[in-house]
């Protein structure tokens, strides 16, 4: 692990000099940041015979890119092998990415979440996941680890940060998992914009739309978990670490 990253350092060298071309579509956020859905409207308007086949598996047709496994299998390899528009998930901050996304090569979708809610389903993740040992704890202990930055990917502000610096980049689009809840059919006409993908159909749009709002998830989750005295505290973190940045984030929703 490298600066809490699950990623061996030289493939992070090799990320970061990957080639990419204009069609290209990297969808990055924090873990537990309710991606799948952003990876299905993206999956079925740019290879919909793919999410077809796949019955709306969205996480077997799309490389994972911070995955470097010892037999050589990588997300690099498996993004390279892809059909274009090629589509590729990762869980790195916006300096970890591969170098020409910063000259405005390929598109960028950056998801992020009630930061409360993406903690605690980070500690079920760390509860269940064997690569994360399992973790034997309870939330007040993952607590601490979330307040020493010592939870995989690291502090999720500085993470947010490092992307939300960049919302002005033109293809940089930033949006917030709670829109998705707020008005689905909007957010998929801005994503499939942003994509280029602006000939979608009104009957392939309906089926989008049908296979999001299948997609369940409980906002707020953050209220049975987080005491009074944790809620002050992360409060006056977020507050300290956001205040001069403009970012405005969902947290009651």
């Amino acid at each position: 692990m490298v600066l809490g990253y699950l990623t061996p350092r030289e493939y992070l060298h090799r990320v970061r000099r990957m080639e990419l071309v204009d069609d290209d579509i990297i969808i990055a956020s924090y873990p537990q940041t309710c991606t799948t859905p952003i990876e299905q409207i993206v999956l079925m308007s740019s290879h919909p015979e793919d999410f077809d086949k796949t019955k709306g598996g969205a996480y077997i047709t799309l490389p994972f890119l911070d995955h470097s496994l010892p037999e050589g299998t990588n997300g690099i390899k498996l993004f390279e092998a892809s059909g274009h528009p090629r589509i590729l998930r990762t869980f790195l901050p916006y300096q970890c990415i591969p170098r020409q996304a910063d000259e405005g090569v390929a598109k960028c979708i950056y998801i992020m979440r009630n930061p409360k809610d993406a903690l605690v389903d980070l500690y079920h993740m760390y509860k269940t996941n064997t690569l994360l040992g399992k973790f034997p704890g309870t939330w007040s202990d993952f607590f601490e680890l979330v307040l020493a930055n010592n939870v995989c990917y690291g502090d999720i502000f500085y993470h947010y940060l490092s992307w939300w610096l960049h919302r002005g980049q033109r293809n940089v689009l930033i949006i917030n998992f709670e829109d998705i809840l707020r008005d689905r059919r909007q957010m998929i006409e801005t994503i499939t914009s942003f994509c280029d993908q602006t000939a979608v159909s009104s009957a392939k749009m309906h089926q989008i739309t049908e296979a999001v709002s299948n997609f369940a998830v409980q906002p707020s989750t953050w209220k049975k978990y987080f005491t009074v005295e944790q809620n002050e505290v992360f409060n006056t973190l977020m507050h300290e670490r956001l205040v001069e940045s403009g970012l405005d984030l969902f947290l009651d929703i």
